[in-house]
């Protein structure tokens, strides 16, 4: 579902700070996407209670203890439902201490999480925690054309909010992208590549798109065909190799799913 990194000696000297970075994936399986459906409220007690066995907060606990005596943050990140999870994540380590060190229970550090694509994630109760919590800070990032941020839709007994500050761009003023109507539309412009496209071109709501972030535009077609052929990249280029199947001593094939352990970086 996603890691947890811890920026470097030179990522420091870089950021001025030891940044704790959480990053939550999006919806991947068609069982999740089963679960993406369900818009059941549930108490925020429930979610943000005692929550020793979630390896994340045990990981961010170790950490923060580890640098205890030095100036740290901690970012989180996440797309469609990593984005809903990653502000959940935000939250709950906040409400619990988890961004102060045991032995400094006065210091502690700035929680801030860029979320993108991320549908609504709790009530006005939800929203009234999050907005009496200290050094806490959520950018939601929303593609104008996107339908997800606005789910779920407000029900008489399911009235969903979001939280955080709104960044709005909008890809149909991006000239790279094919002007695809209907529900492919609606399917790229949910996705990661394009919005990370639009966040490099934006100049604000009142603004013609310029590209001002030397962001590569052949990794908008990486999984998707959305730049205009003119450009000539090939579409859904990003194929892994033998579409993750690895062979084994004994000649025989298996799906090697598992994630490899990446160095940290910053």
């Amino acid at each position: 579902m996603g890691y947890v990194a811890v920026a470097t000696d030179e990522g420091k000297a870089v950021l001025g700070r030891r940044d704790i970075l959480i990053a939550w994936r999006g919806t991947l399986r068609n069982l999740e996407l089963v679960n993406d459906l369900q818009a059941d409220l549930v108490s925020v007690e429930d979610i943000f209670g005692d929550n020793e066995d979630s390896k994340v907060l045990s990981e961010v606990r170790r950490l923060v203890d580890l640098y205890a005596d030095e100036e740290i943050s901690i970012t989180l990140t996440g797309h469609s439902l990593g984005a809903a999870v990653a502000t959940l994540s935000a939250v709950d380590i906040v409400a619990n201490g988890y961004n102060k060190p045991t032995t400094k229970p006065d210091k502690d550090c700035l929680v801030t999480a860029f979320v993108f694509a991320s549908p609504r994630v709790g009530d006005s109760r939800f929203k009234e925690l999050f907005a009496g919590l200290k050094n806490l800070h959520v950018l939601r990032i929303k593609d104008d054309t996107d339908v997800v941020p606005n789910l779920p839709l407000p029900l008489p007994l399911f009235q969903y909010t979001h939280v955080g500050e709104e960044l709005l761009i909008d890809t149909l003023k991006s000239p790279y992208l094919k002007n695809s109507l209907g529900i492919k539309k609606l399917m790229v412009s949910h996705q990661l590549e394009p919005y990370l496209h639009g966040v490099a071109g934006t100049q604000g709501p009142k603004e013609e798109f310029k590209l001002d972030i030397n962001r590569d535009i052949s990794l908008v077609n990486k999984y998707l065909d959305a730049l205009k052929d003119e450009f000539r990249v090939p579409v859904e280029w990003w194929i892994e190799k033998n579409k993750g199947m690895a062979q084994q001593d004994d000649g025989s094939w298996i799906l090697d799913d598992h994630e490899p352990n990446i160095p940290p970086t910053i």
